[in-house]
């Protein structure tokens, strides 16, 4: 069953045409790469931005504060 769908697919009238090239485009190409036009105005906006992220690996106790047994938040052993 699936060996006769896919020859009758390939059998079809062949490629697909070529997409429309966008109207928009090429009032934009004057500014540069990624420019779009505003529909309605004559007016060409590049939308852009970037994204920033951090990561801190460590040993110690989240929030770094109390460790129950030594003695507070200063690491150090109470005296015996």
């Amino acid at each position: 069953m699936v060996l006769a769908a896919g020859t009758a697919l390939a059998a079809g009238k062949g490629p697909p045409p070529p997409p429309e090239p966008d109207p928009f485009a090429k009032v934009c190409d004057a500014f540069g790469p990624g420019y779009q036009l505003v529909p309605g105005t004559s007016t060409c906006i590049k939308i852009g931005g970037y994204v920033r992220s951090s990561v801190t690996i460590t040993d110690k106790p989240a929030g770094g504060g109390f460790v129950p047994g030594t003695g507070g938040s200063s690491g150090k052993a109470p005296p015996r």
